[in-house]
């Protein structure tokens, strides 16, 4: 219904008071300018004019909230009517809703629990791609070395993200190693690099322009595709012309190959320089026999050869020489004594070493005899 009460208007619009007076109020005694009353009946004034003009009456918001209901009602039957085709990958229109993620239909539109479960399932693929990518990364690196003596470091794009047991790389070195070698990839840190069997590199295992593959074991890295163990040989071991694996490389050897050698007997050395020997032949030679009877020795001397009377012990510095029929006793001396035409006997050493030796100086093996006593 309509308002009745008409509106108190005043127009003097006055002076609105102080934010002070407002708290504070009148007090008693208190004279209040007259210019606040009209402030205060001019804000009244439009505050209630206001309200009226734009306060809707019961009966118009009543007729209006029916009408609005009815056409709401109406849309409703409308949309329930209305012939809505199926929608298509061309048309527009309805669709049902369907939580499957393997269907191959084309009329559904999925719902967010659909969605969901084709995301983590993506997000699971994602991961085990950048897995998939670590792996190449670690099997495919390659590189070109730098180095500070024996300690290299080689830059992989792209890069790894930290050293992981299987980590496989293959790297061009820049120079050729002196002794036991590290190797920093990418800033990781410095790594031992190990021969197949484990043990340190030795100078020239790594040389300058060659590629070389290695893995990480978890701890070091190992070269790969190393020949097997090498011995101790050097040049002067192995036959001229033949060559031997070495930590070094191959080495030709410098051991020389002699001919066959004839050795004829002789009582001075005979020296033979290294090298190999395809056969000896030692020419043949009597061999001195001797017989101890009686006391007496007997000796039978080559041609030309020279044996030796060694002392017995009870013997004095003085031996009976006999040869043949003849008989002579032989004092220690330093100076050859002639016995006989065909022999010579010369005394060596001294009185506890003491020895003769006998020269046979004639065309026929002979013997003589010796006899070693006590008080000669």
């Amino acid at each position: 219904m309509a308002f009745t009460q008409k509106l108190p208007e005043w127009n003097a619009t006055g002076v609105e008071p102080s934010s002070v007076q407002k708290q504070t109020g009148f007090q008693p005694g208190m004279k209040p300018p007259a210019q606040w009353f009209n402030w205060h009946l001019n804000w009244s004034y439009l505050a209630l004019k206001e309200l009226q003009e734009k306060a809707a009456e019961k009966s118009y918001v009543d007729t209006e909230f029916e009408t609005i209901k009815n056409d709401i009602t109406q849309l409703q039957e409308d949309v329930q009517n209305a012939d809505i085709p199926d929608a298509s990958l061309t048309e527009k229109g309805k669709t049902q809703l369907s939580s499957a993620t393997d269907s191959e239909l084309e009329d559904r539109a999925s719902t967010p629990k659909a969605v969901k479960a084709a995301y983590d399932r993506g997000s699971e693929g994602v991961t085990a791609a950048q897995t998939a990518q670590t792996i190449i990364n670690n099997r495919d690196g390659y590189g070109t070395t730098t180095n500070s003596g024996n300690a290299y470091a080689v830059t992989l794009s792209p890069a790894p993200g930290a050293y992981v047991d299987g980590l496989r790389i293959t790297i061009k070195i820049n120079a050729t190693n002196t002794g036991a070698v590290t190797i920093n990839i990418n800033g990781l840190g410095a790594k031992s690099v190990l021969k197949s069997n484990g043990t340190a590199m030795t100078a020239n295992s790594l040389r300058a322009n060659s590629v070389y593959s290695l893995v990480y074991n978890g701890t070091a890295f190992i070269l790969q595709g190393e020949g097997g163990e090498y011995g101790t040989a050097v040049a002067g071991d192995v036959r001229a012309g033949k060559s031997i694996g070495t930590d070094a490389g191959l080495v030709t050897g410098t051991l020389a190959e002699r001919a066959t050698t004839s050795i004829t007997p002789s009582n001075a050395v005979q020296n033979f320089p290294a090298g190999i020997y395809p056969a000896f032949a030692v020419q043949a030679a009597p061999v001195p026999s001797m017989k101890v009877s009686s006391g007496f020795e007997s000796i039978s001397v080559p041609v030309s050869s020279t044996v030796a009377i060694p002392r017995v012990p009870g013997t004095k510095v003085s031996t009976e020489i006999l040869i043949s029929n003849y008989s002579r006793i032989v004092t220690y001396s330093s100076v050859a004594v002639d016995v006989e035409n065909d022999w010579t006997v010369a005394g060596q050493g001294d009185a506890t070493d003491f020895i003769f030796t006998a020269t046979n100086r004639g065309t026929n093996s002979r013997s003589f005899t010796t006899s070693r006593r006590a008080g000669f």
